[in-house]
């Protein structure tokens, strides 16, 4: 867990590496990018943020957000105020940042001897919608996320509909397996029964990371239902709740999840059977 807390902040230092020429051009020496977290506390330097900002930037997880505001910062010090060179300069920092720093038509300005952009309403709403979507997005996908009780199985501990938040770091959080989809949803659009909320141009392979303690006998979790698993009370067959699912839509069935995890160890010693840990 240690190696995990330390590793996944130094794997944040790797944009600033692409940013050789632009600590160049900021009056900074370009070998800074290699030193890790040392080259994070330059780039605020240059971008003129508190210090406060390199705290939450050892947040796990957090620092992703992080990372993609200092990136918009380090942007905005060449004059890219236009909220698509801002997107491009996040999406694509691999490219963006060794553009600004080698192309010798674009120069640095610090911040506090640029001219004040004065932002119509419209950007105004759009950033903070835009802000608030990637930081909401952010903290349902590896902190915790909101979930409704689906089925009456846990009704001597929790009902039927009940309302709770689900913290996913306990555990370890699951990387999404299709990262392009409509945010604050499962696995169907608003108003539909079949039709997907994502899109799978991009698909990766299945990752969960490290979580702060491991499943213990007993312990109330949320999780996918098991392939080949039926709990449903609609469709009444010997399908298995996937294959329901791509047949009929998820939103269809009202459960998602199922929340009670027992684990045990089942051990055969000269023809008998003992279990352990039930």
């Amino acid at each position: 867990m240690l190696a995990f807390i330390f590793l996944l902040p130094i794997s944040f230092t790797i944009p600033a590496i692409f940013a050789w020429k632009i600590f160049e051009k900021a009056g900074e020496p370009g070998w800074k990018t290699l030193v890790p977290f040392y080259n994070l506390y330059i780039w605020l330097q240059i971008i003129q943020k508190p210090l406060w900002w390199y705290i939450i930037i050892m947040i796990p997880f957090i620092n992703v957000f992080m990372i993609m505001l200092m990136i918009v910062e380090l942007a905005k010090g060449f004059n890219k105020n236009a909220l698509w060179e801002q997107g491009v300069a996040v999406v694509f920092p691999f490219v963006y940042l060794p553009y600004l720093g080698f192309s010798k038509d674009e120069k640095f300005v610090p911040a506090d001897k640029r001219k004040k952009i004065k932002k119509t309403v419209v950007r105004e709403w759009t950033d903070a919608i835009v802000f608030a979507v990637i930081a909401a997005t952010i903290i349902r996908t590896f902190l915790f996320e909101a979930y409704t009780i689906p089925t009456s199985s846990m009704e001597k501990t929790l009902l039927r509909g009940d309302f709770l938040f689900v913290s996913k770091i306990a555990f370890g959080p699951k990387a999404p397996n299709t990262p392009l989809s409509f945010p604050f949803v499962h696995h169907t659009m608003p108003l539909s029964t079949d039709r997907k909320s994502y899109v799978e141009w991009i698909k990766l392979p299945y990752f969960r990371f490290p979580g702060l303690e491991k499943v213990k006998n007993l312990d109330v979790v949320v999780f996918n239902y098991p392939e080949g698993d039926t709990v449903s009370t609609v469709y009444q067959s010997n399908a298995s709740y996937y294959r329901l699912v791509k047949a009929y839509g998820r939103k269809g069935f009202g459960a998602t999840k199922r929340n009670l995890g027992i684990s045990f160890t089942v051990r055969w010693t000269n023809g008998r059977i003992t279990l352990s840990g039930a």
